[in-house]
C-alpha cells in the first residue's frame, strides 16, 4: 500500500510529531511505500525529505506589521495546496494518514486530497476541534470547554493564546474558517483518536463522527538497554516545559520534601521560570538537562525510579508514560484526561491533578516501597506497555482502518 503521512513538522517538536515519524517508519518497516508532506527546516530528519515540502515562515517572527501579513497563510496555505496537488497527480497514493496540519500547512492540505478523492485518515492529537488553542485550558491555566459549542468568541476574550488578544482572535479566525469551508467532520472520512477520552470528548460534542472513529493508542520502539543500568535520582520528568504540563506543581511539591532528587528533560517556554524557581528555592537535587533525544534519552530515563507525568490539561496518550513503561519505569501521574486508563495500581501512582499534598504523598508511597515491589511494579509497566503500545498490535489495527477506509471511500466514488 503507498501511504502519505501529512504533518506541519518532518522532525520531533512534540508528542504529536514522534507519532506522525513513528508511523512512517513502521509502515515501511512492514513492507509498505510511505510518502511525507511536511515544511522545510534546517532541523528535519532526512529520511522522507522531498521536493514538495514547502516553505513556510515563523507566525512569532517579526513586527505587527509582518505577523498582519502572514495571517491569511496562517489561515489557508495556497503554497501547501499546489504543492500537495503536484504530489498527489504524481504519486497518486492510495490513503492519506493526516496528524497536525493547522497553522503552517493549513486546511488547504483537505481541499487538495478530497479534489484527487484520496481516502483521509485523521490522528486526533489534540482538541482543535472544538479549542482554537488546541488544549482546553484558558489564559489563566484552568481546564475551558467554553468554546467547544462552535462559538470561538470566548478564546477573544480570554486572550487564551500567550495572552494576546491578536493572537487569539487569529486562531478564533482559523478555526471559524475552517468550520465554514474545511469541516474536518465532512472532509475526514475516518478519525484515529488515541485514547478513549478524546474519542468521548468528541463524541460529546459531535455525536455524528462516533460512527467513523476509532480507539489506536500510540505506540513505541525502544532499544533494550542493559538490564543493570542504576537508579541515579528518584525522579524524571520529560516533555515540553509548559504551564499545562504541570512542572510548576511538581517543583513546588520538591520543595516541601527537599532531598528527593529529579532529572528535568526538555526545554519549553517555561525553562527560564524553572531555572529561577530551582535557585531561589536551593533545589539542589534538581537538575535541568534540557533537551535529549535517542540512546541518551533512554538512559536519563531508565535512571530514575519513577517518572512523574503531573500534567493538569487533558492529555490524552502522553509518549511520556509509554516510553517510560517500555523502560521499566512506574510512572507517578495526574488523574486527568487520559492518563488514568495507562496507569493503575499494578504499575504506578494517581494523583489529582495541581494538588501539591495529593502529589507529595504518592511521591512518599513509592519511594517508600521496598525492593520486592517496586520490581513487580517495574515489571508490570514493561508487560503492560508490550501488550498495549507494541509495534505489531499498532500495525494490524492501523492497516485494518486504512483497508476499512479505501473500501468504502471506493464505494461512495463509484
Amino acid at each position: 500500500m503507498k501511504i502519505l503521512q501529512i504533518n506541519n513538522y518532518h522532525h520531533v517538536k512534540g508528542g504529536s510529531d514522534t507519532v506522525y515519524l513513528n508511523t512512517g517508519q513502521l509502515l515501511q518497516k512492514m513492507g509498505d511505500e510511505v510518502i511525507y508532506f511536511s515544511t522545510v527546516n534546517e532541523e528535519n530528519i532526512r529520511e522522507g525529505s522531498n521536493s514538495y515540502f514547502i516553505k513556510t515562515s515563523d507566525p512569532n517572527e517579526g513586527g505587527l506589521f509582518s505577523k498582519l501579513m502572514r495571517i491569511p497563510s496562517f489561515i489557508y496555505s495556497s503554497k501547501s495546496y499546489n504543492s500537495l496537488k503536484k504530489l498527489l497527480k504524481s504519486e497518486k497514493p492510495d490513503i492519506a494518514h493526516l496528524h497536525i496540519f493547522y497553522g503552517q500547512l493549513t486546511s488547504s492540505v483537505l481541499k487538495a486530497l478530497r479534489e484527487e478523492k484520496v481516502p483521509i485518515v485523521m490522528t486526533v492529537h489534540e482538541y482543535r476541534m472544538m479549542c482554537p488553542v488546541s488544549v482546553f485550558m484558558n489564559n489563566n491555566g484552568e481546564v475551558c470547554e467554553k468554546c467547544a459549542g462552535n462559538s470561538y468568541w470566548p478564546c477573544v476574550v480570554s486572550k487564551c493564546n500567550k495572552g494576546n488578544y491578536a493572537f487569539s482572535a487569529i486562531s478564533a479566525m482559523e478555526s471559524a474558517f475552517r468550520d465554514k469551508f474545511f469541516d474536518y467532520k465532512e472532509f475526514v472520512d475516518h478519525f484515529i483518536m488515541v485514547s478513549q477520552f478524546i474519542k468521548l470528548k468528541h463524541s460529546q460534542y459531535f455525536p455524528g463522527i462516533e460512527n467513523k472513529s476509532s480507539v489506536l493508542y500510540n505506540f513505541q520502539s525502544i532499544p533494550k538497554l542493559k538490564s543493570d543500568l542504576q537508579k541515579e535520582v528518584d525522579l524524571v520528568f520529560f516533555g515540553r516545559l509548559s504551564r499545562e504540563k504541570g512542572i510548576m506543581t511538581l517543583l513546588r511539591a520538591l520543595v516541601k520534601r527537599k532531598g528527593i532528587s529529579l532529572k528535568i528533560i526538555g526545554t519549553g517556554p517555561e525553562e527560564a521560570e524553572i531555572n529561577e524557581f530551582i535557585e531561589v528555592n536551593s533545589l539542589q537535587n534538581v537538575h535541568l538537562l534540557g533537551f535529549c533525544k535517542g540512546d541518551d534519552l533512554w538512559r536519563n530515563i531508565s535512571s530514575a525510579r519513577y517518572a512523574v507525568v503531573p500534567s493538569e490539561c487533558y492529555e490524552n496518550n502522553p509518549m511520556t508514560v509509554i516510553e517510560s513503561f517500555f523502560l521499566g519505569v512506574p510512572v507517578i501521574g495526574s488523574d486527568i484526561g487520559g492518563i488514568p486508563e495507562l496507569i493503575n495500581e499494578k504499575n504506578g501512582f494517581i494523583f489529582e491533578p495541581g494538588k501539591i499534598d495529593h502529589l507529595i504523598e504518592k511521591i512518599d508511597e513509592a519511594l517508600n516501597l521496598n525492593s520486592q515491589d517496586y520490581t513487580l511494579l517495574s515489571d508490570n509497566a514493561k508487560l503492560f506497555a508490550e501488550a498495549n503500545f507494541s509495534e505489531s498490535s499498532h500495525y494490524e489495527k492501523l492497516f485494518g482502518i486504512y483497508r476499512k477506509t479505501i473500501a468504502l471511500q471506493a464505494v461512495l466514488n463509484e
